[in-house]
């Protein structure tokens, strides 16, 4: 064998690069430099895939401060691989990446104008992928800064305006790593919202003229609509600004209430409605159809219950006297007008007239004129009594009245009381009382009262008496039967007398037929005489004595003739008859 030869192996180990954590950088920022570590006495030598990013395509050593570049929109990135040497040996490539955010923009902003109350919400647009935005007035109900979406509910309290200004910054955000744009700034100006001072409703009658209505708000500029629900007042239904006076109307019979809704706008910014009324009442009237009434002096009116068109109407009313003589009246009052008892005390008419006026929520409507006639009490003079015979007629009464016109009705007053001797009287009646033949057949005077009533317009007064008395006709009785005698007797003496006292007597012969003798006296008082009555006539012949009976007084009244008869036969003779002779 030959001789051994000695050598050695050296193996140097293999070099590691220490692992390089990523990196990210915004546009524009300068990296520092980047130093690798690993295995002792290593090199290193790295490369660069993209040199969009503003680094090198290559290099050894440290990689040197460089600003990193990134004009798009979207990241940039680049790996960057680091490979070790250590004495020729060549380690494991350590990959790592350099990330270059975009600058972001955020795109323009209109500045916002909008209502108290009003949610506002915006979300910015831009390149960025977050937006920080800051408030410098909180009082608009925004907070002082925020990021992303804006949204929150603007408030205004005032009557001005309130204005935020809002300042925008985009950015980019990658591996933690935010990149600010440029800033954005714009205004958020808040209204207030109009709110209409308190209008007043308006209490109108029919055809009364309306006030202006203007309308007013604590916010500068505002501006009106207004809509009326009930153009039948005379109101258009709707207009803007103020409303003009108009005649309001209402031809019903019920309150018609006009509602009016005011909308206020005011930069803008519409405003809450506000409403007010007019209530227009409708003219009431007096529906009475009877206006009138007539009644006799000392009656009681009637009660007139005032009539309307309109429910809950009232009524108050005054009265005129049309002279001194009328008492009783009340001549002012409200409600219904109310009895009276009411007292004329002339020989006319005399009338009392009201005047009634309806009134409904202090709306008066046309008057009314009612007249109340009260006709006086007509009064009768006093009628002279008479006194007749029975058989006579009276004279007809003259009625007199204090009240021209009067007319008079009459009855007999108990009439149930007059004896049926009384005969040929009338037991009621109207007009005059007309003169008629009265009998009285008993024995004594009767005295019919009539009971005479005047009567004007209507209107009975007081019953005056008419008294008169019918004084019998007596009767002559006889106190023998007619005689019957014969020629050349004496007839018997005759004693007339009545049931009526105190009756007189006169007779007469009234019939004294010829050749009759021995009539001495042919007419008397008291008794009729005996006298001696013969004749030579063959038959028999009658003597008729009338009596009549007369009352004594201041009425004295002959009663009804009455015929006594005496009868005289004649004497028998025998006339002179001749001898006859026969077988």
């Amino acid at each position: 064998f030959g001789a051994p030869t000695s050598f050695d192996y050296i193996i140097n180990p293999t070099p590691v690069v220490d692992s390089i954590a990523d990196l990210t950088l915004c546009a524009g920022e300068v990296l520092p430099q980047i130093d690798f570590t690993g295995t002792s006495g290593s090199t290193f030598s790295w490369n660069n895939d993209n040199l969009q990013v503003g680094l090198s395509g290559s290099g050894t050593g440290s990689i040197l401060s460089f600003t990193g570049l990134n004009s798009g929109l979207q990241p940039l990135s680049s790996t960057v691989s680091v490979t070790p040497t250590l004495n020729g040996c060549v380690g494991v490539e350590e990959d790592f990446l350099i990330t270059v955010n975009p600058i972001p923009t955020v795109d323009p902003i209109v500045s916002i104008d909008t209502c108290s109350g009003s949610l506002v919400s915006y979300a910015f647009t831009g390149t960025g992928n977050g937006y920080n935005w800051s408030n410098d007035n909180t009082q608009t109900g925004l907070l002082g800064s925020g990021i992303d979406l804006l949204s929150f509910t603007a408030v205004n309290s005032g009557t001005q305006a309130l204005v935020s200004t809002l300042t925008v910054v985009p950015t980019y955000s990658l591996n933690g790593v935010a990149c600010s744009g440029n800033s954005e700034v714009f205004t958020i100006s808040v209204e207030p919202i109009p709110y209409v001072n308190s209008i007043s409703d308006q209490e109108l009658c029919n055809g009364e003229q309306t006030q202006l209505v203007s309308f007013s708000s604590s916010v500068s500029s505002t501006s009106y609509s207004w809509i009326n629900d009930t153009p039948q007042i005379g109101l258009a239904s709707s207009g803007a600004v103020e409303i003009p006076s108009f005649t309001a109307l209402n031809s019903g019979n019920t309150l018609v209430s006009s509602l009016i809704t005011v909308s206020p706008t005011a930069n803008g910014c519409a405003g809450p409605d506000s409403t007010f009324q007019f209530l227009v009442s409708p003219t009431p009237t007096v529906s009475n159809t009877n206006v009138s009434e007539t009644i006799c002096s000392s009656e009681l009116s009637s009660e007139v219950t005032w009539l309307s068109n309109v429910l809950g109407t009232t009524f108050s009313w005054t009265g005129v006297v049309s002279s001194a003589n009328l008492s009783g009246a009340t001549l002012n009052g409200t409600g219904n007008l109310p009895p009276m008892t009411l007292v004329n005390t002339s020989t006319t008419p005399e009338t009392v007239t009201y005047t009634v006026v309806p009134e409904v929520n202090g709306c008066s409507g046309p008057s009314l004129e009612y007249t109340i006639t009260v006709n006086p009490t007509p009064i009768l003079s006093s009628i002279i009594s008479q006194e007749i015979c029975g058989g006579t007629a009276f004279t007809t009464p003259v009625f007199g009245s204090t009240v021209l016109g009067s007319s008079y009705s009459w009855t007999l007053d108990q009439p149930n009381q007059v004896p049926t001797s009384i005969t040929g009287y009338t037991l009621s009646g109207t007009g005059d009382l007309q003169g008629t033949i009265i009998n009285n057949s008993g024995t004594s005077p009767y005295t019919l009262t009539y009971l005479i009533t005047p009567i004007a317009n209507g209107c009975a007064g007081s019953s005056v008496p008419f008294s008169l008395t019918i004084n019998p006709a007596p009767v002559v009785t006889f106190d023998l039967g007619p005689q019957l005698i014969c020629s050349g007797e004496m007839s018997d003496l005759v004693t007339l007398s009545s049931p009526t006292s105190g009756a007189t007597f006169s007779w007469s012969v009234t019939n004294l037929p010829s050749g009759v003798s021995g009539v001495t006296s042919t007419q008397g008082t008291g008794t009729i005489p005996s006298y001696s009555l013969s004749h030579v006539l063959s038959t028999a012949q009658t003597l008729t004595i009338t009596a009549t009976a007369t009352t004594s007084g201041s009425a004295s009244c002959p009663g009804a003739p009455t015929n006594y008869s005496i009868t005289i036969n004649p004497i028998p003779t025998v006339s002179v008859v001749s001898d006859q002779v026969i077988c």
